[in-house]
């Protein structure tokens, strides 16, 4: 029985990273990759180290359709991106 896959909209997928991103651009592309006639752009966004580069990227992203993946090390800021994402 095939199963539909939609993305419910969304056209990128950024990567936040406190390091390169590399690792997470990968598994991330190696997800899409099940899904050959998607449309989504990954933007990897490498060295997350502050807050204000946190709310710089919500702030980019917030009025798309998009979705933000992380591998943010850095427990306190890591919480805070999910915060932030959660618009709480």
């Amino acid at each position: 029985m095939a199963q539909s896959v939609s993305n419910s909209g969304f056209q990128v997928i950024y990567i936040a990273s406190c390091g390169e991103g590399i690792n997470a651009f990968h598994l991330v592309e190696s997800t899409l990759i099940q899904f050959p006639h998607n449309k989504i752009t990954i933007v990897k966004v490498p060295h997350i180290r502050s807050e204000v580069q946190v709310d710089e990227l919500i702030d980019k992203v917030k009025d798309m359709e998009s979705i933000i993946v992380h591998t943010i090390v850095k427990s306190d800021l890591r919480q805070y991106l999910t915060r932030k994402g959660y618009g709480t």
